[in-house]
């Protein structure tokens, strides 16, 4: 197969935080009965009229800034015209002219043929616009059933130029694009949900080419790993066409999971078919420095922000990275060394076992039976030899299968260390007195018989005292013999 450099520009619908809709006070909430939250306005009743969610377009301008983009002060809103059975009312209300916020850029790392690559894709815009409803088809009785409860849902479209060159950049960027606008507090990005989907416009050419190929659209993909199969097997598809002396013809494809290939839906459409034209119930939108430089100063810490505070509190970098990647691993370090301030502590307890049950599939991040503060007391416990390094993973895994308190977890299996030296010097003259071969051996040289004896030691004052203070105690009952 002919050698081709592949095109990828995204849009990435990412559903707003409001709890309630774009254009009307239904509930945004996810799920519910079908056709129990929508209205007049959002299901398109005639002579009804939309007012805007300020709070969307705070969330939208919010994006924007996360997504280093320049923001409009004067914007519009327009009206996209199409029949659809679960678009009511024919038309979406998007915006195409004056969006919201323009020319983004965005860093992502990734890994391509085992080597480690940076790039920075270009964002040409974000706008903010309804969703349409959610058609469920009845294959058994040749019927489809509209659910108009997502009409009016408030969205923001992310727009980039063609920047991307593989499915590993592609992933990178939308896995990037998540985590920025979780840390903005605008989308959960549950693509599971549907809060989060991605459009992919892919194009291939030869390298000697000076203009792009012609592009296809993929609709609607919903995962991450669904992003990268899609994109790989378009490229394929469509480099096969081309060394075949066959044209690809520009469409709207969606991607069947089972099949691992993308399938086609109908010729795809450009601007001017949508006939768009300026919304007329709307007003332009508009901003001063004063109101942008408050909608600034709302964006919670960055992740970025986040890495330079964990690197300067002691953590590599490795580490560091693993757990501001993830928001609600972020969330949760932070809340643990809020109540046991010690960051390089509770890190290396968080990557050291927390990470690796999570990663085991023993426990999910999402559904914690234990609290951060509780995560914290434990790691405390450790490093103050409450209990033991070892035992304190015990005391974790109880903690894993059903919640408590640490604390009182270790007291009732016995792990909570007293530190009662009596007890000790008690049980070392009782393991020495039973151990007499091992002792003679001890005093004629024998340096490895002590790891025996110091076991024997450990094994009987579990619970009792550190092995660091009966390493010290035992060692010094030797000499005096």
């Amino acid at each position: 197969m002919s050698a081709y450099i592949p095109v990828i520009g995204l849009e990435i619908h990412a559903e707003l935080l409001t709890k309630s809709k774009v254009f009307c006070t239904c509930s945004a909430e996810f799920g519910g009965d079908k056709n129990t939250r929508c209205c007049p306005v959002c299901s398109g009743m005639p002579g009804t009229l939309p007012i805007i969610n300020q709070t969307a377009v705070e969330y939208a301008v919010k994006a924007g800034f996360a997504l280093g983009c320049d923001i409009n002060k004067f914007s519009t809103f327009d009206r996209k015209n199409y029949f659809y059975p679960d678009l009511p009312k024919a038309y979406q209300i998007s915006q195409l002219y004056l969006p919201l916020c323009i020319n983004g850029l965005v860093p992502i790392e990734f890994e391509e043929n085992g080597e480690k690559k940076s790039k920075n894709i270009r964002i040409n815009r974000i706008h903010l616009e309804e969703d349409a409803g959610k058609l469920i088809h009845d294959d058994l009785n040749g019927v489809s059933l509209a659910d108009y409860n997502r009409c009016g849902i408030p969205l923001i479209e992310i727009v980039t130029e063609p920047d991307i060159g593989s499915a590993e950049e592609a992933k990178a960027f939308v896995e990037k694009i998540s985590l920025l606008l979780q840390y903005a507090g605008v989308c959960d990005c549950k693509m599971e949900q549907g809060s989060l989907r991605c459009d992919v416009n892919i194009s291939i050419m030869k390298p000697t080419d000076t203009e792009f190929g012609t592009r296809a659209e993929i609709k609607n993909l919903n995962s991450i790993k669904a992003i990268g199969r899609a994109i790989d097997f378009e490229i394929y598809r469509q480099a096969k066409l081309l060394d075949m002396g066959k044209r690809v013809v520009q469409e709207t494809r969606r991607f069947d999971d089972n099949r691992g290939e993308t399938k086609s839906m109908r010729s795809k459409e450009d601007a001017h078919d949508y006939r768009y034209f300026p919304e007329p119930d709307i007003l332009q939108v508009n901003f001063t420095d004063e109101d942008l430089d408050a909608i600034r100063a709302k964006l919670p810490e960055m992740p970025y922000k986040r890495l330079e505070r964990y690197l300067a509190d002691g953590l590599n970098e490795t580490d560091a990275k693993i757990i501001v990647n993830k928001k609600i691993l972020s969330d949760f370090f932070d809340a643990a060394v809020k109540t046991y301030n010690n960051p390089k502590s509770v890190c290396n307890f968080l990557i050291g076992e927390l990470m690796r049950r999570i990663n085991l599939g023993e426990i999910e991040l999402e559904k914690l039976p234990f609290t951060a503060e509780e995560f914290a007391k434990l790691v405390e416990m450790a490093d103050t030899d409450k209990v033991s390094k070892n035992d304190a993973k015990d005391v974790f895994r109880t903690m894993c299968e059903r919640g408590g308190d640490p604390e009182e977890i270790a007291k009732a299996a016995g792990l909570l260390i007293t530190n009662d030296t009596g007890k000790v010097l008690e049980v070392i003259g009782e393991v020495l007195a039973a151990n007499e071969k091992a002792v003679g051996q001890y005093k004629g040289g024998d340096q490895k018989v002590f790891g025996f004896l110091m076991g024997q030691c450990t094994k009987a004052l579990k619970g009792v005292c550190t092995p660091k203070v009966i390493k010290e105690e035992l060692e010094k009952a030797l000499k005096s013999l």
